[in-house]
């Protein structure tokens, strides 16, 4: 059951990143509890992959330049808002 609501995880609708992230975050003890633990970078790459189509830009720019093996989901926490402020200040005409 928790592998199943693992890969099926997104972001649900006017969720705020940090709803989301607690969410996931809650995820993944439970299925650790159940015996089933996957890399930070398993769990990196599939918070950025919930967040929808409006952080697609966002999300690929952190999957190319950061190591996601070595970020804990709680990194990934602190490091997705500060690159979408990044990115909004830099290139205020980009669509995200």
């Amino acid at each position: 059951m928790c592998i199943n609501e693992y890969h099926e995880f997104k972001a649900k609708e006017g969720e705020t990143l940090k709803d989301t992230y607690s969410r996931f975050n809650i995820l993944i003890s439970k299925c650790k509890r159940s015996g089933v633990i996957r890399s930070n970078e398993d769990n990196n790459m599939l918070f950025l992959k919930s967040l929808g189509a409006e952080w697609m830009h966002l999300t690929m720019s952190m999957r190319a330049t950061l190591d996601l093996e070595s970020l804990s989901l709680a990194d990934m926490h602190v490091i997705t808002p500060k690159v979408y402020m990044c990115i909004v200040v830099l290139v205020p005409n980009q669509q995200l």
